[in-house]
């Protein structure tokens, strides 16, 4: 789960605007089968971001933007590196049409 906070700059004359993110993530360990009382929350971390957005126009809207995660966990005790605070970065382009 990931809880942000936004900051936009917009160039509204140009349609551009810029904006970053900053925020945490964490994941839960167990589950759905063993029900909500026996997961517990595994692992911490942060996540910071930034990207860009140029409208088009009124209905059409290309968004470009990169998140960096920090202190990643392993995905059990058998993987390499398990509790070694891995690292990540996610990148994505969008195209929004309105209509």
């Amino acid at each position: 789960m990931e809880r942000f906070r936004v900051a936009t700059i917009p160039f509204q004359s140009i349609g551009l605007a810029l904006f970053g993110k900053l925020g945490m993530h964490y994941w839960q360990n167990g589950s759905q089968e063993e029900g909500a009382s026996h997961r517990f929350l595994d692992e911490l971390g942060t996540v910071y971001g930034i990207g860009l957005s140029y409208e088009f126009s009124k209905a059409v809207t290309f968004r470009a933007e990169t998140e960096r995660y920090l202190d990643l966990p392993g995905t059990n005790g058998n993987v390499p590196g398990f509790g070694a605070g891995l690292d990540t970065s996610k990148h994505s382009i969008g195209l929004s049409i309105k209509f």
